[in-house]
């Protein structure tokens, strides 16, 4: 299996199409799954396609 593409929060809120604010509010909701490691949000890839597969916006 392949590495794991992970993405920061405003690379993420852009690949999905939302202002950073908005993601945060995903984040809260459950909606986008992430991690915390060091303080800093990390977005697999894979999750942020499957949001958008889903068009949970």
């Amino acid at each position: 299996m392949g590495k794991e593409t992970y993405m920061k929060s405003k690379e993420a809120a852009a690949y999905i199409g939302v202002c950073f604010r908005t993601l945060q509010t995903y984040i809260a909701a459950g909606l986008i799954p992430c991690t915390k490691p060091a303080g800093r949000w990390l977005f697999k890839k894979r999750d942020l396609d499957a949001f958008l597969n889903n068009d949970n916006r």
